[in-house]
């Protein structure tokens, strides 16, 4: 709720984005606003967001479609939302989204390798 009210504030100038962000951050509201609708489509987190072993920090990445006229424009966020007394703040908007570290295969595991790179010849 908090991801999406703020999205909705922050793109069409529909709300306070104040409402939605940790004191202190440093967003402020677009002006003009870009959209007149946005639709969150999805919210992907690094960490639990709720439930009893929630992270109190967390950063994610929200999938939403913005509407300007008749057009529908797929847009994506990353940022770093914190909870405090009881509810869900955005901290920040991130440059580029959370990335996990790959898992190490296993020593000695055989995968696909990279081709080799074709000779070269001088003219």
């Amino acid at each position: 709720d908090a991801v999406t009210g703020f999205l909705v504030a922050l793109l069409t100038g529909t709300g306070e984005v104040s409402r939605y962000t940790a004191p202190g951050a440093p967003i402020a509201p677009i002006v003009p606003a870009p959209y007149r609708q946005v639709q969150v489509i999805d919210v992907a987190s690094t960490t639990a967001v709720d439930g009893a072993a929630a992270a109190t920090q967390a950063r994610v990445l929200v999938s939403a479609a913005g509407r300007a006229g008749e057009v529908e424009i797929p847009l994506a966020y990353a940022m770093t939302v914190t909870l405090r007394s009881g509810r869900w703040e955005i901290s920040q908007l991130d440059a580029t989204p959370a990335t996990r570290a790959p898992s190490t295969p296993d020593v000695g595991a055989s995968g696909p390798s990279a081709p080799s790179p074709a000779p070269r010849t001088s003219k």
